[in-house]
């Protein structure tokens, strides 16, 4: 693993700690990488520091990083790090390490910061200083297409909330996007997301972050911009992904994993996987066979949703044909 030697405030000759760390995975990212900064640059804040790291690309990213960082005003704000190929999983959690800010937040390569990240986000922890915050995000294909997108939230509510007032709302809704929150580096410990899970690896690891979470405030304002890419890996996906989710589901709901959760938010989890292996399958002439044990606890979180209000009639329905 290299680091790049830019000069920051943030290095050991510094007294200065950063108050919020970006964590930036890059793979062959030269695409979209300097729509991705430029987005930043701009409205980075001398109490931030972004983290990219170079997760074995093979293409040009790290020039067209290295000629951005060389232009930049703020260059002081940004570690560069280099690594050998491990996977989104890996480069994520190599970030969580090295973070040295008391807040750590993630971006993905080809996605955007909107107007006003920083200043709304940092003005959120002083004010605050929760365990988690959430906030809104658009979906969009091209720049063109940004301001023009729908903003979606993870639920209706906004402000400061102690968990258990909203957690149910949180689960039933099943958005897990790393990029959508904020996280205190205390409250993620020693949690890390899976190494060598390339799809869904968010919902193996952010609901154990909610399940330590306090102090949850939502932030009702859409400052994230998520890029709808054809060719990512919720639009391609491939049997290992499938296979990942099952031998996650078994450990779910055998409580291998994730044992502070109560059945009720077990259940909403273990429904929102059968309903991403369900959408993998769909239109699908031949569908994976179900490992028995699987299909034993299926039945067990189906008849578990059953009286879980948060859950709609339509959707308890249809899902006694998933399987």
């Amino acid at each position: 693993m290299n680091e790049l030697k830019v000069k920051n405030r943030f290095s050991a000759n510094f007294e200065a700690v950063p108050v919020l760390s970006i964590v930036i995975p890059l793979f062959n990212a030269s695409a979209y990488i300097y729509e991705l900064l430029s987005s930043i640059d701009w409205q980075v804040q001398s109490d931030v520091e972004i983290l990219l790291l170079n997760d074995g690309s093979t293409d040009n990213t790290e020039q067209l990083v290295q000629q951005f960082l060389h232009c930049s005003l703020r260059a002081d704000c940004y570690r560069y790090i280099s690594q050998s190929n491990q996977g989104v999983s890996a480069a994520r959690n190599q970030g969580i390490r090295m973070a040295k800010g008391q807040y750590i937040g993630f971006a993905d390569a080809d996605d955007v910061l909107r107007y006003d990240y920083f200043e709304k986000v940092l003005r959120v922890i002083k004010n605050h200083k929760p365990d988690l915050i959430e906030f809104g995000y658009q979906s969009f294909k091209s720049s063109l297409e940004l301001e023009q997108g729908r903003e979606r939230y993870i639920h209706k509510r906004w402000g400061l909330f102690q968990s258990n007032k909203i957690l149910r709302k949180v689960f039933k809704k099943g958005k897990w996007y790393p990029c959508i929150r904020v996280y205190n580096k205390k409250t993620i410990g020693e949690i890390r997301f899976p190494v060598g899970v390339c799809f869904c690896e968010d919902l193996m690891t952010i609901p154990a972050i909610y399940a330590r979470s306090k102090k949850i405030f939502h932030l009702r304002e859409s400052i994230y911009g998520y890029r709808d890419n054809e060719l990512g890996a919720t639009n391609n996906p491939r049997k290992a992904y499938l296979d990942d989710l099952i031998i996650f589901f078994i450990k779910l709901t055998n409580r291998e994993v994730y044992k502070e959760l109560n059945s009720v938010l077990r259940n909403l989890l273990a429904f929102k996987v059968l309903d991403i292996i369900n959408q993998l399958q769909c239109g699908k002439t031949k569908k994976i066979e179900l490992p028995e044990e699987m299909k034993r606890n299926i039945y067990e979180v189906l008849l578990g949703v059953l009286f879980i209000p948060e859950v709609s009639v339509r959707k308890k329905v249809r899902a006694f044909f998933w399987f």
